[in-house]
């Protein structure tokens, strides 16, 4: 038998939000269930005491002050949107203006080779930028490893095992890249 819906009838009942008839139901089954009846208990006892509680007001003025500083915060956040915003349309339009003008520089010349020369550095650059990343997540991995387990016994035997696999994770990619078709069918 589940007790979900009582228990939470009992938190209803604590706080007067129960009408008669659901307080009759309760008290039946308080007087019939022991696992509820301790749960009640429980509950006045939580309720006691938060009620005998000292309530501490806050200082003068500090809705003022956090409303202000979450007024501050609202501000900065839309700021550093509409900077990350101008710098990904400006961002996008420089590469749209250096591909257009690269195009119109490179058709008028009717060069052979730039398509595969384009594909080896854009594989070049995939393969930075993946190491790059994988350099990046392994550093903020060990910050916060570092800072909420360096006091575990087996903390740095996971800090070698995370490098090692980074490492044969890298070697393993060049492999692959450097064995792939395109690559050795464009430059062989």
């Amino acid at each position: 038998m589940t007790h979900n819906k009582y228990t939470e009838q009992i938190s209803m009942w604590l706080d007067n939000e129960l009408n008669p008839d659901e307080v009759h139901e309760l008290q039946t089954h308080l007087a019939q269930c022991p696992a509820c009846t301790r749960f009640y208990r429980a509950m006045q006892q939580i309720d006691q005491v938060l009620n005998n509680a000292l309530m501490v007001e806050p200082n003068p003025g500090f809705t003022q002050r956090f409303e202000a500083r979450l007024e501050q915060q609202q501000i900065r956040q839309g700021r550093m949107w509409l900077g990350m915003t101008i710098l990904a349309v400006s961002t996008l339009a420089m590469f749209i203006v250096a591909g257009v003008f690269g195009w119109l520089v490179f058709a008028a010349q009717g060069v052979d080779w730039l398509l595969p020369t384009f594909y080896y550095y854009l594989g070049q650059l995939g393969e930075t930028v993946n190491s790059i990343r994988a350099i990046v997540n392994l550093g903020g991995l060990f910050l916060k490893a570092s800072f909420m387990t360096m006091q575990e016994p087996m903390f740095w035997g996971f800090v070698i095992i995370a490098l090692a696999m980074v490492v044969t994770w890298v070697r393993v990619m060049q492999m692959i890249y450097r064995r792939s078709p395109l690559t050795t069918a464009l430059f062989a």
